[in-house]
């Protein structure tokens, strides 16, 4: 397929491609509120000594991913129920309602709650948070908290001591510069305070290493922000939710426009109609009106704002006339519309043709054949008392008079003018007659194919004066009337096809009928041919 055969898709089909959508997103909607509000907030939490910043990059990338799964451990999880005091909450639905997750390249770790419960979602984080500072392995024992605060203690006397040597030592200096005293006692004595103060010094920094290995633990894990008892409620994924069904709706409908596509072999288009019966595409004439329009309202004329029909109507004359020109030697010539199968529109385009024909000036005659079911009458508004099978009728009557002149004779008397003035009829439109079908058709039908010949033809022009006749002959596949006209009339024929109605091996049925009989077929007339693919308007095939 090409790119223009899937912009005819889209177009044809973007109602099924909408409709799905809509219903689904519709239908996400509905759900969505439906739902009850839900409220999120949350607790957050630190790891390493936010402090003194002692917690290294690679710690770091050490410690999340296990405090993240600390945080969804059945046993946190349990004890955050148990602190709660809430019966009705379980393991499974609280892991439902919590979010664990870490602030990208940093020592933050958010815990986020959600509930129909602003209060109990704030409950929720807090304290799951605080049972995993319980819980932590990092946390200090009692006898470590022992520890570490006998060690603050020891370290403040140390620096409480080496801060008075050290201003023992300023007064030893001060009176060795002056010489005041025994030097070699004041010289022992700043050698022993020089020795206590290195000792205590020592015993500072040994008490300090030790005392931040204490606190980076006991601080590894805290909340610096509760939660906050949330106001608004939490965004549900209304629009989220309705964009993903929307998407899902389309891609159904999708679906279902190539499946339609791939199961429907009819003819469509101008192209179809070329590759199933090699035959030129005369015209492709755009559907219109309405399925419950009276055959009255088909005639074109009457349409006056269907412009795209109208146009093709146009077209499709020219070419016919233009086709025949070439061939008539002079003689008027004689069109056979037909179809495969009834409903095809037959009738119709034959009355347009007719009808923009005489509108263009032409003398047209119309007569309606099609005896099994007869429509012209319906479409001009006319009477079906006299008609074809009225000529019929006197043809079987005059049965010992030689068939060649036959028709001569029934037509030669006042009888005859008679005959033509109750069978031919005048319409709306200037320069347009109808011989429609008469009384009785069926009862004639068998006989039509094998009576009427091209004399009859050549009589009627002489008494009427005519330029053009078109025949509505009744569906090939139906009867074998159309092929047999068409012979015996020597007529250009036309082939009437619906889209979308007809398959191939259907239409190319009817081509043989008229094959077997060496009839040509002029070309195809695409019927019914909805707005988006009427884009041969233009002619297709022709040569």
């Amino acid at each position: 397929m090409e790119l223009t055969d899937y912009i005819r898709l889209l177009r044809k089909w973007f109602w099924l491609l909408l409709l799905p959508a809509i219903l689904a997103a519709g239908a996400s909607y509905v759900v969505s509120k439906g739902k009850p509000l839900v409220y999120s907030t949350s607790t957050v939490l630190t790891i390493g000594n936010i402090f003194s910043g002692s917690t290294d990059t690679n710690t770091l990338q050490t410690l999340v991913p296990y405090f993240e799964d600390l945080a969804q451990r059945p046993t946190i999880l349990a004890a955050t129920i148990a602190a709660l005091n809430n019966k009705g909450l379980t393991v499974g639905s609280l892991l439902n309602v919590i979010e664990v997750k870490n602030i990208t390249d940093t020592n933050i770790l958010q815990i986020t709650a959600t509930h129909t419960n602003p209060q109990f979602a704030a409950a929720i984080a807090d304290e799951l948070a605080n049972q995993m500072i319980v819980n932590s392995p990092s946390r200090l024992t009692p006898t470590e908290e022992q520890h570490l605060n006998e060690d603050r203690v020891a370290l403040q006397s140390a620096q409480s001591q080496r801060d008075q040597n050290n201003l023992r030592m300023q007064v030893l200096q001060s009176q060795i510069a002056q010489g005041n005293g025994d030097m070699s006692t004041l010289t022992t004595q700043n050698s022993l305070l020089q020795t206590q103060i290195d000792v205590e010094t020592a015993n500072i920094n040994t008490l300090t290493g030790a005392i931040d290995a204490f606190e980076a633990r006991k601080n590894l894990l805290q909340i610096t922000d509760k939660a906050v008892v949330p106001v608004q409620p939490a965004d549900n994924g209304t629009a989220k939710n309705m964009g993903i069904a929307a998407a899902i709706g389309a891609i159904f409908g999708l679906g279902a426009i190539l499946l339609a596509e791939y199961a429907d072999n009819s003819i469509k288009t101008a192209p179809d109609a070329v590759k199933a019966l090699g035959l030129p595409v005369l015209a492709t004439i755009a559907r219109y009106g309405k399925r419950s329009d009276t055959p009255a309202m088909r005639l074109i004329t009457r349409q006056p704002h269907e412009k795209a029909a109208s146009e093709g109507y146009r077209i499709l004359q020219a070419r016919l006339l233009r086709a025949a020109a070439k061939v008539s030697n002079g003689k008027t010539p004689v069109f056979v519309v037909t179809s495969a199968a009834p409903g095809e529109g037959k009738s119709t385009t034959t009355a347009n043709i007719a009808a923009v024909m005489a509108s263009m000036g032409r003398k047209v005659l119309l007569i309606d054949a099609d005896l099994h079911r007869p429509t012209l009458h319906k479409i001009f508004n006319l009477k079906n008392d006299f008609g074809l099978t009225s000529l019929l009728q006197q043809w079987e009557m005059a049965a010992p008079i030689p068939e060649a002149d036959r028709m001569t004779q029934i037509l030669a008397d006042s009888d005859g003018d008679a005959l033509l003035k109750k069978m031919v009829q005048t319409t709306e439109i200037e320069h347009l007659h109808v011989i429609p079908s008469g009384p009785d058709s069926a009862l004639f039908a068998e006989i039509l194919g094998s009576a009427f010949n091209r004399s009859w033809i050549d009589l009627l022009e002489e008494r009427l004066g005519v330029d053009t006749v078109l025949i509505d002959s009744p569906p090939c596949l139906a009867v074998a009337d159309s092929a047999l006209l068409a012979a015996n009339l020597k007529a250009h024929t036309v082939l009437v096809i619906a889209s979308h109605e007809l398959r191939p091996a259907i239409a190319q049925k009817a081509k043989a009928q008229f094959d077997q009989l060496e009839v040509p077929i002029d070309g195809v007339v695409l019927n019914k041919v909805s707005a988006v693919e009427n884009d041969s308007i233009q002619y297709y095939g022709y040569s």
